[in-house]
């Protein structure tokens, strides 16, 4: 694929690893939302719809958001 971007777009690109194993919509609350935006340990970003979508290194983070913001889910998927 880099060499790809290089040869055909004349793009020079490069690949960063990152350490997030999961994602996950967020729907509900929008206090929940707020609430994982202001914090500094949580990474929140938007799909390509512009929904909201958690990024996590594992499970534990997500569950504790949840915990403390009643009212906000997380999906596996995107909500239709």
């Amino acid at each position: 694929m880099m060499q790809r971007l290089e040869l055909e777009y004349n793009v020079h690109a490069v690949l960063e690893s990152v350490p997030f194993r999961i994602a996950r919509w967020i729907t509900g609350d929008p206090k929940g939302l707020a609430w994982m935006k202001a914090r500094r340990d949580y990474t929140v970003v938007e799909d390509r719809h512009g929904q909201p979508v958690a990024l996590a290194e594992s499970t534990w983070p997500l569950q504790y958001a949840a915990r403390e913001n009643p009212g906000m889910e997380f999906h596996d998927v995107e909500p239709l």
